[in-house]
Formats: structure tokens, sequence, C-alpha cells
């Protein structure tokens, strides 16, 4: 644009279209700084930097060239200025556009990777929030809030698939159903905080009084079970229940209140007590509420301290 308006203006011989011109010729260098000042705020790799810097260069010595045409033609040698203009100023022109053209495909280019790179990462975060989701919702569909042991549905599904197992491959598994003993009493007596808070350090006692390869279930508000996959016999199935009243009767301290914990404890073992996931569960069941009416009073000693 620059370089037009200085042959139009070596050209004409009419003053006021030649100072028109000359305003026209400035505002062009004004759009040509602002363009390239802008485009080195973006910021360049050290390539994109090469080729940025030598535009300035080449914009540097059209301007310059420019610069001495329009001294030419304000002093009035007008041949001089369009032999300048034919020879100088329209090759250094040309010469610009074509490497302003590569530099643009090459900020296209650049701006197009930015984009999908952009868009790889806002998919990236996308699919890892969806599967957080997902996560979320399955601990809560299969894990019980409180304690975060698996919930009634899920360690039914787990019972099944070991029920299933042990047909495939002649094994054994037991059942145990854990009730803990006047659970209601802490609640009426202390409140749900307590309450929750004794469910809670029932969950970590018995996940610590099994195998990582058990199960350990909350199934209702003070009932629990656990899946003993490859139980041996009747004999290791008494020695796990054993060690979990050992596990429970430790003492605890819940908000300053020293409350004994116990439970009462029934088992079923497959295939001699069921040999079905609903069989299994309602023999164990019944083993238990047989031990809490066996339980006397000093094999059940009060919650609370006298």
């Amino acid at each position: 644009m620059r370089t037009d308006a200085l042959l139009r203006m070596a050209l004409t011989q009419d003053r006021f279209e030649r100072d028109a011109l000359l305003a026209q010729f400035d505002h062009a260098g004004h759009l040509v700084g602002e363009g390239l000042r802008r485009l080195d705020a973006m910021g360049f790799d050290a390539r994109e930097q090469a080729n940025f810097q030598a535009q300035n260069e080449l914009v540097k010595r059209i301007q310059d060239t420019q610069d001495e045409i329009t001294d030419l033609l304000a002093a009035g040698q007008d041949a001089r200025a369009r032999a300048m203009i034919l020879l100088q100023a329209i090759p250094l022109a040309a010469q610009f556009n074509e490497s302003l053209a590569l530099l643009l495909a090459s900020l296209v280019g650049w701006f197009s990777l930015r984009r999908l790179a952009q868009s790889h990462r806002d998919i990236e975060a996308h699919l890892e929030e969806l599967e957080r989701s997902r996560a979320a919702l399955r601990e809560e569909a299969t894990h019980d809030a409180l304690t975060g042991l698996a919930n009634r549905r899920l360690f039914y599904d787990r019972l099944q698939q070991a029920v299933l197992r042990a047909r495939r491959h002649l094994g054994r598994l037991a059942v145990l159903y854990v009730d803990l003993d006047r659970f209601k009493e802490i609640n009426d007596r202390h409140g749900h905080d307590v309450g929750d808070a004794v469910l809670s350090e029932v969950a970590r006692r018995l996940l610590g009084s099994v195998r990582e390869s058990d199960t350990v279930a909350r199934i209702g508000g003070d009932e629990f079970t656990v899946l003993l996959e490859d139980a041996a016999d009747r004999t290791a199935v008494n020695a796990a229940m054993h060690k979990i009243s050992l596990g429970l009767a430790q003492g605890a301290d819940f908000y300053g209140l020293p409350i004994t914990l116990e439970a009462s404890i029934g088992h079923a073992l497959f295939p001699e007590d069921g040999t079905t996931a609903d069989a299994l569960l309602r023999a164990a069941d019944q083993s238990m509420y047989r031990t809490k009416h066996r339980a006397t009073p000093p094999q059940q000693p009060s919650l609370f301290p006298l």
C-alpha cells in the first residue's frame, strides 16, 4: 500500500492529491508497524523468531528507501523518485509480501497446532472428569458412605461369584454375619455422632482382622458380613471369628467415652450349610441369632462403664 501511494505521488502533479497520498502513505506505515508489534507480542520459538527478525530488517530497508523517495519528491526530483520506485521500492515490496505470506502461513500453522493441542487437552480433561464422575457413581452405588465398606449389593455380587468359583473348582468358602450387641443403646444414650464413630471403628477393626482377599461389607445399620474365600473347614472359620472377636474387644475411646465393642457372630460354610448365595446368607443370619440368644450377661458385659 505504501509503495503504491509513493508511485501515485510520483506520477501526479496535483499538490492536493499528493498531500492526500502522503497521508495515506503515513497511515499505511502506522498499520504495518502496529501489525508487527502485535505479532512480536505473541511470542515465537527460535525458528519463528529468526524469520520475524528477518522480516523486521526487510521492513527497515523498505522504510529507508521510501523515506528517501519522499525526500526526492519533496525536492521536486520526481524523475529520480520514479526510477527509485521502479528499481528499488517495488522489488522490496514484492519481497516483503512474499516473506509476509510465509510468516503468516507459519503463524496460521502455529495457531492451528495450538488450537488442536488445546482441544486435545480440553478433551482429555473432560474425559478425566467423566471418569472421576463414573468412579464416584460406582463408589456410591457399591460402597457404604459412612464406613467405605462394600454395601449389600456389592457383597451379594461377590458372594455369587465366589459360589460359582467354588462349584466349578470344588472349593470352599464361608460367610460370617456380624451384629453389634446393644448398638441401639449407644445411639439412644450418646447420639448418632458417637454411633457413627463406633460403626466406622468397627469397620476398621473388621478389615484388620481378615485377609485382603476377603470381603467385608456393611449391609444394615449395625450389621456386617464377611466373605471368607478358600475357607478350609469349620475349624478355620471358628478361628477367623475368634480373631474378629478379639479385634473388636480391644479398648476404644469415642469422644471421651470408653465404650466396649462386642458383637454376635454367626457363620455358614459352603457347601455344608448352603449351596447358593441366598442360602448361605440365611444360614449365617440364623447362626448369628442363635449366638446372640445364647449369650448371657456375664458373656456380654455392658457397653458402658459403671
